[in-house]
């Protein structure tokens, strides 16, 4: 069974590649197996287990998201005022 995480944006799905459990090891991991149970998604142990490998970005809330957004924007525009106004002798 090999497991891929489908949120990873990638043009090669090996990228996305979380882990491979062969059939004859399914008794010895089963606790990797209980990662695909109903109770193990509704606790988002199997997310957890793909961000300890590097395999999903962890989620920010939406309030910091647009806080960065706006940083990110106002710095931007301050920029290009600055950029477009040299000429201008403008500070």
């Amino acid at each position: 069974m090999k497991i891929f995480n489908t949120e990873w944006k990638t043009t090669n799905p090996l990228q996305s590649h979380l882990k491979t459990i062969p059939c004859h090891k399914f008794l010895d991991r089963f606790n990797e197996l209980w990662l695909l149970s109903k109770e193990s998604f509704e606790q988002g142990l199997i997310d957890k287990e793909a961000e300890k490998r590097g395999k999903k970005i962890k989620k920010s809330s939406v309030d910091k998201q647009l806080l960065l957004d706006f940083r990110r924007f106002r710095e931007l525009l301050s920029n290009n005022l600055i950029k477009l106004n040299q000429s201008n002798n403008l500070t």
